[in-house]
């Protein structure tokens, strides 16, 4: 039942409802499959193993991708627990290596059934939010009222499960007809029907915005050529954890200029791009293996043969989901290609191996569970976020880190969190003469601890992982949060700021960032500086012109700063309300000009010319 529900399971009670709980549910699977087969052990002595050609494949990737973590990986706790690292492979090998044996023929017939109404039910959920049944029953912003809402978790995923449901439910409904079992030809050409409609309507809504959301191929490929920049990496890939990393240090500028300039991505653009990247030569052809071996079972039946292809073409060319390789799984699971191996073990020698496995099991367990509890927390500390209870948040984030201490997104949301508390705590506290915050001793020591425990939280996220964009944005935020109130904070925070473009050379964000930095601290050449080098990374930068012609008119420059406005109003579009407030500026400029008498030039500072994208 587990393997029949896993595509379609999710539960609104982390931060992602959909592939951390499937994720979750998976590795359970392989956990329940690995303690059945070490209790039939236990109990009879049987020993028997299903074996083929993808297995041998699958433990080769899941080989691939522990050499990757030995060598590569930096943070070793994050890359076990990625969505797409070792975790997940050795899950698929111990499903199919030990699961086969303890099924029945009539249990892999339930599987095969199970997966073309997997297909029916995905196709009524497209058809259900393309009819807007999700914005009639649920309130605007619950995710349940996205349009592209689905349960299997994204749209990529939806369409990867439609197409491979698709020639089974086809097959089945020819069978029944074949076998004169009409009921059962009637259900699946309706399946087959409702999944063929779901898949045209997905495609139909999704390809207009399919370009802002997916990396492109091209990239994706150029990305993982970067990767390869040392020899361990170009062996064994960057680490299971580190794509996102390959990918701000290494996108092409010409992203900034495409729906894309404000997306990350933490997979490449196809599976076997990923496997590159992160597993190296080793990954690629222990993946070539597997897709080989997959293609030489299943090329001797034309359902099989067609979902082979499916399998190779999204392998090779569709953006990699969690729901490719559970189907993938599922599909050899039901399948008839495996051998299986029958042996016995006797004596002592099998209760050593039984509790040995046991060990394993158990251990993997209490693992998993103290993974997703740490998961549990953080979701539950940001409801109570939203709720406003700082203290609560503060407790809740406190406990996933003693949970999940290698999780660098815990210690940055703890340190936000201890941020805001110290904010909200000078904030209330009564004004004194000297235009000071009011506080007690008891007060002053909770402060002194909150900013220490900010400050300990955001640098131990960037000793977790040192080329993450985030956890550098995150410190230098942290810092410049603190500006007047810790000591040499804002030299901190811009140390901070130039840490975090190194790890994203051509982010324009960072650049805006930092320059609206230098603008509270006075320092408006500085901040015209940094505003210019956003404009030179993405040349339509609405509002890069917009503040570095507020940095003008902060230096008395109105002409440029008239000027850059002018850009600003021409890369906003007509009609809308902030093209009139940007009219409204320009004339204030213009006065404040003939108040003034002149327009200071600056001698370092220009206007960037504005380039529009192809």
């Amino acid at each position: 039942m587990c393997c029949i529900a896993l595509p379609l399971f999710f539960l609104p009670i982390t931060r992602d409802f959909f592939d951390t709980n499937k994720w979750f549910l998976f590795n359970m699977i392989a956990i329940m499959v690995l303690f059945g087969w070490t209790i039939r052990l236990l109990t009879t002595g049987n020993t028997s193993i299903s074996w083929s050609g993808t297995i041998l494949g699958l433990g080769l990737v899941t080989a691939a991708n522990f050499f990757s973590l030995t060598f590569s990986s930096f943070n070793k706790m994050e890359a076990i627990l990625s969505p797409l690292g070792p975790v997940t492979w050795i899950s698929a090998t111990i499903i199919l290596f030990f699961g086969p044996t303890l099924f029945s023929t009539r249990d892999k017939i339930i599987l095969r059934l199970s997966l073309a109404g997997l297909g029916g039910i995905a196709g009524l959920f497209a058809l259900y939010q393309h009819m807007g049944m999700g914005k009639m029953f649920f309130p605007v912003g619950s995710p349940f009222s996205d349009p592209f809402f689905t349960p299997l978790g994204g749209t990529v995923g939806l369409m990867t499960c439609l197409l491979l449901c698709l020639p089974l439910s086809v097959a089945i409904a020819i069978h029944g007809l074949k076998e004169k079992k009409d009921a059962i030809a009637a259900v699946s050409f309706v399946t087959a029907t409702i999944i063929i409609v779901g898949f045209g309507i997905t495609i139909w809504k999704y390809a207009p915005v399919a370009s802002s959301q997916i990396l492109p191929l091209n990239v994706g490929f150029l990305l993982a050529r970067f990767s390869w920049n040392t020899i361990p990496h170009i062996l064994f890939g960057v680490g299971p954890e580190k794509f996102f990393e390959v990918f701000t240090v290494s996108r092409p500028q010409l992203l900034n200029m495409s729906p894309l300039w404000n997306t990350g991505f933490s997979a490449n653009a196809s599976l076997f791009l990923h496997v590159a990247s992160t597993m190296g030569i080793c990954g690629i052809v222990s993946f070539i293996v597997f897709l080989s071996q997959l293609w030489k079972e299943w090329s001797t039946h034309p359902v099989t043969k067609i979902q082979a292809i499916l399998c190779i073409l999204l392998s090779l060319f569709a953006p990699p989901t969690l729901i490719l390789i559970f189907l993938i799984v599922h599909l050899l699971l039901s399948s008839d290609t495996q051998k299986v191996i029958t042996g016995e073990i006797k004596g002592v020698s099998r209760y050593c191996i039984a509790l040995l496995l046991l060990l394993i099991t158990l251990f993997s367990l209490y693992g998993l569970l103290r993974w997703y509890q740490g998961e549990r927390l953080i979701y539950t500390s940001f409801k109570a976020a939203d709720s406003g209870d700082g203290s609560q948040t503060f407790l809740w984030q406190e406990k996933a880190i003693k949970t999940n201490p290698m999780n660098p997104a815990f210690h940055m949301a703890l340190s936000q969190t201890a941020l805001s508390l110290s904010e909200s705590l000078i904030a209330t506290a009564p004004i004194q003469d000297d235009a000071l915050p009011k506080l007690s001793d008891e007060e002053k020591t909770l402060l002194t601890n909150l900013i220490s425990r900010s400050i300990q939280e955001a640098k131990l996220a960037v000793t977790l992982s040192p080329a993450n964009v985030h956890a550098w944005l995150n410190l230098a935020r942290v810092y410049q949060g603190l500006i007047g109130i810790a000591g040499q904070s804002d030299t901190w925070a811009i140390a901070s700021y130039q840490k975090a473009m190194t790890t994203d050379p051509i982010n324009p964000i960072l650049h805006l960032d930092l320059g609206g930095l230098y603008m509270s601290l006075n320092k408006y050449e500085e901040a015209g500086q940094e505003f210019i080098k956003a404009i030179t990374l993405k040349p339509n930068y609405i509002n890069g012109f917009y503040n570095l012609a507020n940095a003008f008119r902060k230096m008395g420059d109105y002409d440029n700063a008239v000027k850059a406005l002018e850009q600003t109003k021409s890369l906003v579009a007509k009609g809308l309300t902030d093209e009139g407030n940007i009219e409204q500026e320009i004339i204030a400029i213009l006065e404040e000009k003939k108040v003034k008498g002149t327009s200071v030039q600056s001698s370092s500072l220009y206007v960037p010319e504005l380039r529009m994208p192809q």
